[in-house]
């Protein structure tokens, strides 16, 4: 063995034996048996071995991955910025929880924006430009899938879908709110550059557990299901089910479960909103199935959204190029979209799936759907959730 060879022996042998590498290790082994006790014919917890594990189709390349996770990366610290006496949080918290304030909404929002008038440049950290902060957001610095308390799962969903997601346990048996986030267009658990932040201040700065999944558009999901759609319609299904799934006393892991919250992100978020129009319906007795709902940026209205994606050109060639890359197992699925004319990849898929759509409810009869909403093959009339409210 050459002396640079067994040099670098030496050094994995040396890592590999000593007490931090031996603490990381037993760290990751003690949160797989932990994590084991939750598995059941519906929630799986996959390993590194398994066909659920990290895929390279759809991914970003490697060179963009480099340009963003080495060359550019950066670690946030968590910190938060100092504030001057006027700006105290234990002053404004004080104001808040006046009584004459905590029962009436309206000074609860001239206070507010008081507080952000007053205080906004103090707390705020990031840039009044777009490419700024779309930069810094990108380039964030964070390995999920090498973390000790976060794990694979895929739940198993009537219809035999198969939906995977990214679960944060904080590694003791205390029930904790849980917040699941669904993810943005095209991504999944194993990337998901755009949603890190909120990952990391949920489960790293919060006292949440957390449950992200990834979006129906998603690469990993378009591999492991026969079926492809998109939009809030199918993934409010999708989130109501997960839900009555980790609300399910006869699952272990709900036993962890104090509350369920929802977030979504993006596309992601029209699922969310889409959710929160059917959770009534679909609640156990005496108590919400999710106690909350929050989109970051999300889509509204899908089908204008749609349009605009296709049409703005020449922002539209890139949408398409990019959705080539990040579906590019989709024709797999979906042969037709493989006769698309130049930069028409995104309008041959969105007209396949409205043509090929049988409705959200075609595999599972379970869920109930409000008054006026009836399910069926009008894809975009479906997604059209507004008008129900």
């Amino acid at each position: 063995m050459r002396s640079f060879e067994l040099s670098v022996f030496i050094l994995t042998l040396m890592l590999f034996f000593s007490p931090a590498f031996a603490t990381v290790s037993a760290a990751r082994s003690q949160q797989q048996d932990f994590m084991r006790q939750f598995q059941t014919s519906r929630v799986l917890f996959p390993d590194e071995n398994s066909p659920y594990a990290a895929r390279t189709d759809g991914q970003y390349s490697a060179p963009l991955r480099f340009l963003l996770q080495d060359f550019l990366a950066w670690t946030p610290s968590g910190e938060g910025r100092a504030l001057s006496s006027k700006c105290a949080t234990e002053l404004w918290s004080a104001r808040f929880q006046d009584a004459r304030v905590h029962n009436s909404i309206q000074l609860q929002g001239a206070l507010i924006q008081k507080y952000l008038k007053d205080c906004g440049e103090e707390f705020a950290t990031g840039h009044d430009s777009m490419f700024s902060n779309f930069t810094k957001m990108m380039t964030m610095k964070y390995e999920p899938h090498a973390h000790p308390f976060l794990h694979r799962v895929v739940f198993s969903l009537p219809g035999n879908i198969k939906l995977k997601g990214l679960l944060g346990l904080k590694g003791d048996f205390k029930k904790r709110p849980l917040v699941v986030i669904r993810l943005g267009i095209f991504s999944n658990v194993e990337e998901f550059m755009p949603e890190r932040a909120w990952l990391m201040m949920l489960f790293e700065q919060a006292p949440f557990n957390v449950l992200m999944l990834e979006n129906m558009s998603g690469t990993d999901f378009v591999a492991d299901n026969s079926r492809f759609s998109f939009g809030g319609y199918d993934e409010a299904i999708q989130n109501i089910l997960v839900g009555q799934i980790l609300k399910d006393p006869n699952e272990p892991l709900s036993k962890l479960v104090e509350s369920l919250h929802l977030f979504g992100v993006s596309l992601g978020g029209h699922g969310v909103l889409y959710a929160s129009l059917l959770n009534d319906l679909n609640s156990p007795k005496g108590q919400p199935l999710y106690q909350s709902f929050l989109g970051m940026c999300p889509v509204v209205n899908i089908e204008e959204n749609m349009k605009n994606l296709t049409s703005e050109k020449p922002f539209s060639f890139l949408v398409d190029l990019w959705s080539q890359k990040r579906l590019a197992g989709l024709a797999k699925k979906m042969t037709a979209v493989e006769n698309h004319e130049s930069f028409a990849f995104l309008p041959k898929m969105i007209s396949e799936v409205v043509r090929t759509y049988h409705g959200g409810l075609s595999y599972v009869s379970s869920v109930k759907l409000p008054a006026g909403v009836e399910d069926g093959p009008q894809f975009f009339q479906l997604n059209d959730f507004w008008k129900n409210y």
